[in-house]
C-alpha cells in the first residue's frame, strides 16, 4: 500500500503540533517559577 506523502505530511505537521503545545505551557511555567523566585 503506497501512503501519499499529503497523509504523511499531516501526520507529521499533527505530531509536531502536538509536542509544540505541550512543551510551550511547560517553559512558560518553568520561566513563571524562576521569576517568581527573584
Amino acid at each position: 500500500m503506497i501512503v501519499p506523502i499529503s497523509s504523511i505530511f499531516h501526520t507529521i505537521t499533527v505530531t509536531v503540533l502536538d509536542e509544540f503545545l505541550k512543551f510551550i505551557p511547560t517553559k512558560f511555567l518553568f520561566l513563571y517559577k524562576k521569576w517568581k523566585r527573584v
